[in-house]
């Protein structure tokens, strides 16, 4: 009887079940990469929201604090011209400016990957600064004359450089200042720089704020102050009523009133809205340095439509740098000031009596369509009665004496993962 032994698998059979076990591995490793590029791109998107409502909360709280009655304050200072009986307007509460960048949605100058209008990006050259009271049980933290220190009361302003949103905190110090105008000495025993001295070192005409050591002057134990011609150290929340003496704005030119933070469309430092935290610790180390607030940008040339998503910076030299930061080597503090990155828009809006809605300062056919100063195109701001007693009735006039019955804020974001656009809006009503 003969054996029938099985037979073998052919080369062929062999090679075709290979073939087949092999994309079923395809598959499977396909199928693990697709299911962890979702998990991945899930989780990141996750954490866009959640640093989102981060920054969403933190700018809430900071709305919380602003005084109420710096929303009427232009008002009650017009209004004061037309009655002389009227009580002097303290102006102990500080401030709060909200400039309308010079950009509007609909003619924004950002690109996207095919050199086209982005309908992503929404208005990212608003800018927003107020002076605010800690709640007692947590005060503002920072440095002062060389020291960590706690104090009640602080400057805040909230802007966009390139997509990231910074929010600059400077102490107000009425403790140590208590109204000294008396020169003091730096750490070498040398005589801080005299306005002369300040003026020979000004590269070309324009508005400079002095910029040096600690965090209530962008660093500096004291300033002079082109108001009222003395040295100051540190400033208190009636200084800062006055716009030569906030952050970014003129601080030494005398005559350049009403202290515009830049000029026109055509003043390239429009494009780095504020000085930041990294700058202003790179310049107190570096000797006497300016943040210019007028004329063209003379050592950069802007890019004309700029992308955003990929290279948010309007200048060459600052496209390789994530901070956008005009400083090449200034690592101190670089990026402290950041609250949220990838940012698509940072739009500031008021109420408009006349449609019933949210509008941009500037807007025609509103309550808000012309400013009084014309130096001061859109922008909103609860000045200070001393500047009716020293440019007159008219050119002391606030830019809008209407008062601010609630503003709102939208920020926008993207996720650079999974390209996700998130958006949260914030309403802060100033009265009922």
């Amino acid at each position: 009887m003969r054996l029938l032994l099985p037979k073998a698998y052919t080369l062929v059979e062999l090679l075709i079940a290979l073939t087949l076990s092999l994309l079923l591995l395809f598959g499977i490793a396909e199928l693990f990469q697709r299911v962890g590029g979702t998990m991945n791109e899930t989780r990141s998107a996750m954490s866009a929201s959640a640093h989102l409502n981060e920054a969403a909360l933190l700018l809430r709280e900071d709305l919380r604090r602003i005084p109420k009655e710096l929303a009427t304050k232009p008002k009650r200072i017009a209004d004061a011209m037309d009655d002389p009986d009227t009580p002097s307007i303290s102006d102990s509460e500080g401030y709060l400016e909200i400039i309308e960048g010079p950009d509007r949605v609909a003619d924004h100058p950002y690109v996207d990957d095919k050199g086209n209008f982005d309908p992503t990006v929404g208005d990212v050259d608003d800018i927003i600064g107020f002076t605010v009271k800690a709640d007692p049980a947590v005060p503002f933290r920072g440095i002062i004359l060389g020291k960590i220190a706690e104090r009640q009361c602080a400057e805040i302003v909230w802007f966009v450089r390139g997509n990231n949103l910074h929010r600059r905190v400077r102490l107000i110090d009425d403790i140590t200042r208590n109204g000294n105008t008396i020169r003091i000495y730096n750490d070498d025993g040398e005589d801080f720089a005299t306005r002369a001295d300040l003026e020979a070192v000004s590269p070309e005409d324009g508005q400079y704020a002095i910029v040096k050591e600690d965090e209530t002057t962008d660093g500096g134990k004291q300033r002079y102050d082109a108001v009222d011609g003395t040295w100051r150290t540190l400033f208190s929340l009636d200084d800062l009523a006055r716009r030569a003496r906030r952050l970014g704005h003129d601080g030494v030119e005398n005559n350049s009133f009403p202290h515009p933070l830049y000029e026109g469309a055509v003043a390239g430092w429009q494009y780095l809205r504020m000085p930041t935290w990294e700058e202003t610790n790179y310049w107190r180390t570096h000797g006497v340095q300016y943040w210019k607030t007028s004329s063209a940008v003379s050592l950069l040339n802007p890019i004309e439509n700029p992308d955003l998503w990929e290279q948010p910076h309007f200048f060459p030299d600052l496209q390789d740098r994530k901070s956008g930061s005009l400083v090449t080597d200034g690592d101190i503090r670089a990026g402290d000031d950041i609250v949220l990155t990838n940012v698509l828009s940072f739009d500031v809006k008021v109420w408009d009596s006349l449609t019933k809605d949210f509008v941009d300062l500037g807007t025609e056919n509103t309550a808000w369509a012309t400013s009084s100063q014309s130096r001061l195109p859109n922008t909103w701001d609860s000045w200070t009665q001393n500047y009716i007693d020293e440019h007159g009735n008219l050119d002391g006039l606030p830019p809008y004496a209407e008062p601010l019955v609630a503003i709102q804020i939208t920020i926008r974001c993207f996720d650079p993962a999974s390209k996700i656009i998130k958006q949260v809006t914030v309403v802060h009503r100033f009265r009922n």
